[in-house]
């Protein structure tokens, strides 16, 4: 998704779903309740993931998708 121009969330995104990889040491989350306005106040709902690496503590990826 390429962001053109100021952009308001909604609220904070929820997770419907959340796999672990033991052997990775990642965990990815994704949602469908994202809600984002653009710069002339629509508001359009969008996917969501993101993976996480808990050994290291940080996010590896984060993706948003319309």
């Amino acid at each position: 998704m390429t962001m053109n121009g100021p952009m308001v969330l909604a609220g904070p995104p929820t997770f419907f779903s959340a796999y672990v990889d033991p052997g990775a040491g990642t965990i990815r989350f994704s949602g469908n309740q994202l809600k984002l306005q653009n710069g002339f106040g629509a508001w359009r709902q969008y996917r969501y993931e993101c993976l996480f690496d808990y050994r290291h503590k940080r996010v590896v990826t984060a993706e948003v998708n319309g």
